[in-house]
């Protein structure tokens, strides 16, 4: 019989899913499922419950709230930069969403507002398209936000974000750009790698139902005129490798912290050396730029 009082020194990963006593913990409902963390999806016999257990996995997801509530913000700003009308919740101007930060390719490789990259984020094309954002964040943010903590997860999201803009500005050289979703598809991209990585372990119907939902959406998307297919696979790769490489990284011993920078540069890195490649290949766009709003 194990000694109560000795340290506890197995990984993170496998103390989450015993109690205090060492014995497994019984399911108290059903698994988190890509529909959100109270989705169908029970434990089956001998099936390890993969909710995280302990003060991370019981702590609120403040940071989605945040998220949440600086989109919301936004919205506002953008309906009463454009008049302030009902229809301007709808379908905010153009001039407004340039101030606010959209994504321009020649505001960036003309006039170096590389911010638009991030501020890109925190704007949507109305309320629809909030709604929309706003309601894949609530299903998919808790949960990737109870297993990584709060630090980490932000720090997915923006990443992910990030190589999604990136990725736009490179490849399509967008014109007007807005939205949160490359960096949704980036937290889908991360679940991902986390249930990947414990397909053995209880994860396999969590991953299969993601990865469902991924090609779902890609294919919905691509179907849709103007919506930004390529922000969405660069959000979905930055924030796996994100996951993956910080995951992987040593949860224990010295320098835990420089390592896990270290795991979260590599898309970082990624994300820069599109936008340099972006700049270097822009040939100008005939349509207007946000470089002097």
């Amino acid at each position: 019989m194990p000694d109560p009082a000795a340290p506890d020194d197995r990984p993170a990963w496998l103390r989450e899913q015993t109690d205090p006593r060492g014995s497994a913990t019984p399911p108290s409902g059903p698994v988190p499922s890509p529909g959100g963390p109270d989705a169908p999806g029970p434990v089956g016999p001998g099936q390890p419950d993969v909710r995280p257990r302990g003060p991370r996995g019981d702590r609120a997801p403040v940071v989605t709230w945040v998220i949440l509530a600086v989109n919301a913000v936004l919205l506002c700003v953008e309906a009463f930069l454009s008049g302030g009308t009902g229809r301007d919740f709808i379908a905010p101007s153009n001039i407004a969403l340039c101030r606010l930060g959209a994504l321009n390719a020649a505001a960036i490789a003309e006039s170096g507002q590389w911010w638009r990259l991030l501020t890109v984020m925190v704007l949507h094309a109305g309320v629809i398209h909030f709604a929309l954002n706003a309601y894949a964040l609530w299903m998919f943010g808790p949960m990737l936000e109870r297993y990584l903590g709060r630090l980490r997860y932000l720090a997915v999201y923006l990443i992910a974000g990030f190589v999604g803009a990136a990725a736009s500005f490179a490849i399509n050289d967008t014109v007007l750009g807005v939205g949160a979703s490359g960096a949704i598809f980036g937290l889908l991209g991360g679940l991902i790698a986390f249930f990947w990585r414990r397909r053995d372990r209880g994860g396999m119907a969590q991953l299969r139902g993601l990865i469902i939902v991924v090609v779902l959406n890609l294919a919905l998307s691509a179907s849709i005129p103007n919506i930004d297919n390529v922000a969405h696979v660069g959000g979905f790769l930055g924030g796996l490798v994100a996951v993956w490489l910080l995951d992987s990284a040593p949860k224990r011993g010295q320098a835990v912290a420089v390592r896990q920078a270290l795991a979260l540069a590599v898309p970082v890195a990624a994300g820069i050396a599109l936008v340099m490649a972006g700049i270097a290949t822009f040939g100008g766009s005939p349509y207007a730029s946000c470089a002097g709003v």
